[in-house]
């Protein structure tokens, strides 16, 4: 059986069995901006760490024999557009996506903030547009 997670008012994770009263938590939660970990502008880019709710672990198990911890966090890296340029995911705590978001503006910082770099995805991306196949 799938489980989701909501977070409690203090934002420790909680798992929720209920499929409806997750749905009904995540639509007011993500209305009000609770969803949201981080929104940081690099350059040309965006970082952005999300509460998904929905594990994202797809080994049921870790390499211990025991249940491997549910990842409920992603931080993305959109451009101008918003087409994702890179992706990581975390299990643990609010305080853990936080970090995992700091780490991941100082990657967007080191190789999408300066000219050579934003040249460069626009180079790709011209490149990527301009071919017919």
């Amino acid at each position: 059986m799938n489980v989701n997670y909501v977070l409690n008012r203090r934002r420790e994770v909680v798992p929720e069995p209920d499929p409806v009263k997750f749905n009904a938590w995540y639509g007011t939660a993500l209305h009000r901006g609770k969803l949201r970990v981080g929104l940081t502008s690099v350059g040309d880019t965006y970082v952005s760490t999300m509460f998904t709710g929905i594990d994202c672990n797809f080994e049921a198990w870790s390499w211990r024999n025991q249940p491997a911890a549910p990842i409920l966090w992603a931080t993305t890296i959109f451009d101008r557009e918003g087409k994702t340029v890179e992706e990581k995911r975390c299990s643990g705590s609010w305080e853990d996506a936080k970090r995992l978001h700091r780490a991941m503006v100082k990657t967007a910082k080191a190789r999408y903030s300066s000219f050579w770099a934003r040249s460069w995805a626009k180079l790709r991306s011209f490149l990527h547009d301009a071919n017919p196949f």
